[in-house]
């Protein structure tokens, strides 16, 4: 190999880039879009907490220690110990409500009259 170039070999891992894909300050739309947040997301970093959902943090074995440890009642928060580094991350899964925004101004609309029925003695048929 040449001197200037080296090896470096790890495993691979995701980076969450908040501003290319998920905006800082998040809401709920009220009316008019499809998609977006519909319910409270995670305070710690959505990309750790699927992660574990999925299984990714954790080796495909029989022993039962190593599965999907579930937290203790009360506790708010996932940990587990990166492959690559070694280090111990704990993932805030407290929730984060989202103030409801509204991207686009609706105009209101009156509404009609109530519709009147003319039973002509016969409240029985309707």
């Amino acid at each position: 190999m040449s001197a200037g170039i080296q090896r470096v070999e790890t495993a691979p891992g995701y980076t969450m880039i908040p501003q290319k894909f998920y905006h800082p300050n998040a809401g709920r739309n009220a009316l008019g879009l499809v998609g977006g947040n519909e319910v409270s997301v995670p305070a710690g970093n959505l990309v750790d907490v699927e992660s574990d959902l999925f299984g990714y943090t954790r080796d495909l074995t029989n022993d039962p220690s190593k599965k999907y440890q579930a937290p203790q009642k009360g506790k708010r928060e996932i940990v587990f110990t990166e492959r690559s580094t070694g280090r111990t991350v704990a993932v805030s899964t407290q929730q984060q409500h989202l103030p409801t925004i509204q991207m686009f101004s609706y105009p209101g609309i009156p509404a009609p009259e109530p519709l009147v029925k003319d039973v002509y003695g016969a409240p029985w048929r309707f």
